[in-house]
């Protein structure tokens, strides 16, 4: 959306400027997904939203683990070097504790209603709604064969990255993520307790079931040099488009 522009702590900023650039931003329908998860014994479901990005495996125990020790001693995470730092170390230590498993033995998938086989290398399985995925890394390019990546079409992309060496060449936008596939539906199992995250917030996830579906599309503001450009013509209260929850039980977490 172009809003990822990053301040230092001491920087002085011209707030009329800024508050200029909002004035003139584009509004955009961006895809709402609900993540609906159901424990083995059907006890009662819990309802999470993302918009970007839903993740399995290594790079959410990693995340997971940062996550922790940041809540634990802030002060050890008050710069951006710092922390890059800290979250390799955390990489590292993921790996050495056994934590970059084989997916495919604790995960099963369903797209759409099929079953889909999970990558043998498989160790962090992405449903991506946005082209890019953690600090703006292409995971997924788009060829004739596939629809492209987009942010309003109902579709989620299924991604797999293997071990430590194919996720640092993903960062360093030397390679891409395994395509799995593209679907509006999605039944996940997790076999046992593994790590999961919402939009980059991380959780230790029991065993259970997952449904991802397309709940409702919700105006965001674009970045004038984004690079998109707005899919609505108008945005009124009474047009076509779904955009708030219309049940008491599928109130979303936002005000």
């Amino acid at each position: 959306m172009g809003w990822g522009r990053a301040y230092e702590p001491k920087e002085e900023v011209n707030v009329g400027e800024e508050l200029k650039i909002y004035a003139s931003a584009e509004i955009f329908m961006f895809d709402l997904w609900k993540v609906v998860i159901t424990p083995p014994d059907n006890e009662k479901s819990t309802i999470e939203y993302m918009l970007n990005y839903f993740n399995i495996g290594f790079d959410a125990h990693v995340a997971h683990r940062f996550h922790s020790d940041r809540n634990a001693h802030p002060k050890m995470f008050r710069a951006r070097a710092i922390n890059a730092m800290w979250y390799f170390c955390q990489a590292i230590g993921s790996v050495c504790s056994g934590s970059m498993f084989p997916l495919k033995d604790v995960v099963t998938l369903q797209l759409d209603g099929k079953e889909v086989e999970i990558p043998e290398a498989c160790r962090t399985l992405v449903f991506l709604n946005f082209p890019n995925y953690q600090a703006g890394v292409e995971i997924w390019k788009s060829d004739s064969e596939d629809h492209a990546v987009a942010m309003d079409d109902s579709l989620l992309e299924v991604v797999s990255i293997g071990n430590i060496s194919h996720d640092a060449e993903i960062r360093i936008h030397c390679s891409t993520g395994h395509k799995v596939g593209q679907a509006s539906q999605i039944k996940i199992t997790l076999k046992q307790k593994v790590a999961v995250a919402y939009d980059g917030e991380p959780i230790m996830q029991d065993p259970c079931t997952v449904h991802l579906s397309c709940f409702c599309k919700i105006p965001l503001l674009l970045h004038p040099k984004s690079g998109l450009k707005s899919n609505i013509t108008k945005v009124s209260p009474t047009g076509s488009e779904k955009t708030a929850p219309t049940t008491q039980t599928d109130t979303l977490p936002y005000k």
